[in-house]
């Protein structure tokens, strides 16, 4: 894997060598001798960082830009369709462990060398800012590879999925700025905005029981552990299906805000008791994650809304409630 660029950028101090040996032209000369890295996937994330100004800045822009979707593409090229899960399940703990070890020793750099946002932020050049500008792009970008991770194959791993906001708080022990720098990216379709229902003849059959495309995995709960009322829970998932969440196979519509909305049916389920909340031997304590777990794998690619769970939990508590009283179908879930 890729990672000798993060792991050089920190340790071999080039940036600081650079400085002392090259000058401003020979960075343009570098800058104009790099190739443009192109994604092999449309990125689910980028950064709004300061815009690169000085020559150094912008050479180590484009480097670390390049290593990042050259990482990306690693990424994306290792998840094939053809993998079988455990195969998966290990390519995710392998880049989790890249990409955490990266945030980790861009902390520890950050902390040693004193280095702030207020260096790289103040109009001021010198060896001092441009570190600073420089590592600190290289920290939003480990951050970004993180937030590609999770987004596209949390159904691989029994860690934690990590807000942006938490990142900062469990690697770097502080807050995230304010106006966030990673964003999500918009995907604009040309496909209309309706209000049509399902077509008539597309007759939604409940299925009490697994869903037979998708077998049973070892490590998740499987339906008859989980699912306290099966008869009526079954019910209540044609509401999905009527409300364009999933379609008549169970598998995932990923319309906009359908991540919500699936979030916000899980926990009216919880609230109502339709999830057990203990397994037998051992009377342990169901947790959450393994809830999320359960109908990421239940609907399939793109389903796993478990960060707009713990959102709703937490930080978003009042836009759950608003939500439901929007939507009389999930209102109406007693």
């Amino acid at each position: 894997m890729s990672n000798d660029y993060f792991s050089d950028l920190l340790y071999r101090e080039p940036i600081i060598k650079d400085k002392v040996v090259k000058t401003d032209n020979q960075f343009e000369i570098g800058l104009n001798r790099l190739k443009t890295n192109i994604p092999n996937a449309t990125p689910k994330f980028e950064i709004e960082f300061k815009r690169p100004l000085l020559p150094i800045r912008k050479y180590y822009y484009k480097c670390i830009s390049n290593e990042t979707i050259t990482l990306f593409n690693e990424m994306i090229n290792a998840f094939s369709s053809n993998n079988v899960l455990e195969e998966n399940i290990f390519l995710y703990q392998k880049f989790y462990n890249v990409f955490s070890q990266n945030l980790n020793n861009i902390h520890d750099y950050i902390k040693n060398g004193y280095i702030k946002p207020d260096h790289y932020l103040s109009p001021e050049s010198n060896s001092y800012s441009n570190e600073a500008y420089i590592i600190y792009f290289l920290k939003e970008n480990a951050i970004m590879l993180m937030m590609e991770l999770q987004n596209r194959f949390s159904d691989y791993t029994s860690n934690d999925i990590l807000s942006i906001e938490e990142i900062y708080e469990i690697y770097f022990s502080e807050n995230a700025p304010k106006d966030l720098l990673i964003i999500p990216i918009s995907i604009i379709t040309n496909s209309p905005i309706t209000d049509e229902k399902p077509k008539a003849h597309l007759k939604f059959k409940p299925i009490l029981g697994g869903v037979e495309t998708r077998p049973e995995v070892e490590k998740l709960f499987n339906f008859k552990k989980l699912i306290k009322k099966p008869e009526k829970f079954s019910k209540l998932e044609e509401k999905l299906f009527n409300n364009k969440i999933i379609d008549i196979n169970y598998n995932f519509i990923a319309d906009k805000g359908n991540k919500q909305l699936l979030a916000a049916f899980i926990h009216q389920l919880i609230r109502h008791q339709y999830i057990q909340s203990r397994f037998f031997p051992g009377n342990k304590v169901i947790k959450e994650r393994d809830i999320t777990k359960f109908f990421a794998h239940r609907y399939g690619y793109g389903s796993n809304c478990d960060k707009e769970f713990r959102n709703f939990k937490n930080k978003d508590r009042h836009k759950l409630q608003k939500l439901i009283d929007s939507n009389f179908w999930l209102d109406s879930i007693i």
